[in-house]
């Protein structure tokens, strides 16, 4: 009886550094919701469906083009602003 309850204790035992284990690794390893936003003159680049160079927003244009008329972006498109250590680009 006494070997049974050694070997629980310490099955328990590493169940819960395991447990524990993967609690901070999940909590470290998930990205922040929102990063901080981006402030006056830092270096930034904008991105369309993850792409720097070459981005198109494709957009859907229901009718006839008429000057000052916009239409919405399609859908499934994702638009993002990274900060980056240098560039040409500067937030004001």
């Amino acid at each position: 009886m006494a070997v049974v309850r050694s070997v629980l204790r310490m099955v328990a035992g590493v169940v819960l550094v395991v447990v524990t284990v993967v609690v901070v690794i999940a909590t470290v390893a998930t990205p922040a919701a929102a990063a901080s936003p981006i402030g006056p003159n830092q270096h930034y680049i904008g991105l369309v469906n993850g792409k720097h160079s070459g981005a198109v927003i494709y957009v859907a244009c229901p009718g006839p083009v008429i000057p000052g008329r916009t239409s919405p972006p399609a859908g499934n498109q994702t638009v993002a602003v990274r900060r980056v250590l240098s560039g040409n680009r500067y937030s004001s």
